[in-house]
């Protein structure tokens, strides 16, 4: 299994490991029940550094992610996110995705752990000359802090606590002791907080320090179950390649009226003759 750099801080917390999409990762350190309550009351932290975390650039990076992705790319400002995702020629999904506009043409882009060999494969037999893909998961960690007292923790470290004032779906770029950070003001909870992606191998250091600040460390089951209470999809549970946007609810992160992207005619289809089976078991929100 692959290890995320926080990996010797879960073991240090005695939490119980499993195999997660080939990651050796926590699933629970005290309990899920009891990480869950935290993350609604107070603040938890999770490791997502297992998710992909990937750069798209050059003077065609838009037009690329704008044929490759189902929600509008061309709408983001710079310091911008969106929740989005990449469908294939049948408008099954491949994967759900955040994009994040750095620049006119640079992009970052977090996909799934499990889906990471695939969507490389996918979109680099589909890029174009005049753009690049990087993969940067392996030289960075990224860690979850959520919940109602997540912007006064981080507020605590960030040398510029300022750049804490986003608004959701807004990300900046800063200090938090003395690392080189990229605050995100997104998450899978359902509460309010910050994803922050950190250099790989001052990880352990953060992580550390926002548990002695009083953060509560959290497993992959807490989060199951907040994402679920929040209604938010899962990759290979709720939806999968052969799961259409209408079939997931999820079409309002699909922009029909945008220039024809892969799988879109195929969506419109489904979309106008009507989904042969629906997604009941989650109510999908109208936004994350």
């Amino acid at each position: 299994m692959r290890k995320t750099p926080l990996y010797e801080a879960h073991l240090e917390l005695n939490a119980r490991i499993v195999d997660f999409a080939g990651w050796a990762m926590p699933v629970f350190y005290t309990g899920i029940l009891e990480e869950a309550r935290s993350v609604r009351t107070k603040v938890g932290i999770f490791d997502i550094s297992h998710m992909g975390r990937i750069t798209v650039q050059g003077s065609g990076a838009t037009r690329f992610l704008q044929l490759f992705t189902s929600n509008d790319v061309e709408a983001l400002k710079p310091s911008e996110a969106q929740y989005s995702l990449l469908t294939n020629p049948d408008g099954g999904i491949i994967d759900d995705i955040i994009v994040y506009r750095e620049s006119s043409d640079s992009y970052r882009v977090v996909i799934n752990a499990g889906n990471s060999a695939k969507d490389l494969k996918w979109l680099r037999s589909n890029l174009p000359e005049e753009v690049s893909l990087t993969d940067q998961t392996d030289e960075t960690a990224m860690i979850a802090i959520q919940g109602p007292d997540a912007p006064g923790l981080l507020a605590k470290l960030a040398e510029n606590p300022e750049l804490l004032n986003l608004k959701r779906f807004q990300y900046a770029t800063g200090k938090l002791l003395g690392a080189e950070t990229t605050f995100c003001r997104t998450g899978y909870t359902g509460e309010d907080g910050f994803e922050i992606i950190v250099p790989a191998e001052r990880a352990i250091e953060i992580w550390k320090e926002l548990v002695k600040l009083g953060a509560t460390p959290c497993g992959l089951g807490s989060r199951d179950a907040l994402r679920i209470e929040a209604g938010y999809p899962l990759y290979g549970h709720e939806i999968d390649d052969t799961t259409s946007p209408v079939e997931a609810g999820l079409m309002w992160v699909v922009k029909l009226e945008k220039e024809s992207f892969m799988g879109s005619e195929a969506i419109k289809a489904c979309k106008t003759k009507g989904p042969i089976r629906k997604l009941i078991g989650l109510l999908s929100p109208e936004r994350i």
